[in-house]
């Protein structure tokens, strides 16, 4: 996978389908207390313009998704709703 610039970054546009992907930071308070916020996804989805992600709690929920995901084949469309829409699904 081709490196952006800085040692954790990656060009967005060639993560593939399937990979699983985490977002977080480490801080500590003024107290000195430890912050381990993460956030987890799955992309199941692309378009030119959008990532369809699936969320997960931990990690090893993340993981196991990724071994079970089946990656959409090339006569799969992908359709965005409006943000008004989304309420009814």
């Amino acid at each position: 996978m081709e490196r952006g610039h800085g040692e954790y970054a990656y060009i967005a546009e060639n993560i593939p389908v399937g990979s699983a992907l985490e977002c977080g930071a480490d801080y500590y308070s003024g107290g000195g207390n430890p912050s381990r916020n993460r956030t987890y996804w799955l992309l199941t989805a692309r378009t030119p313009s959008n990532w369809v992600l699936a969320e997960y709690e931990t990690s090893s929920d993340l993981f196991k998704a990724q071994k079970e995901f089946v990656p959409p084949s090339d006569k799969t469309r992908v359709i965005t709703l409006p943000q008004e829409n989304t309420d009814a699904l």
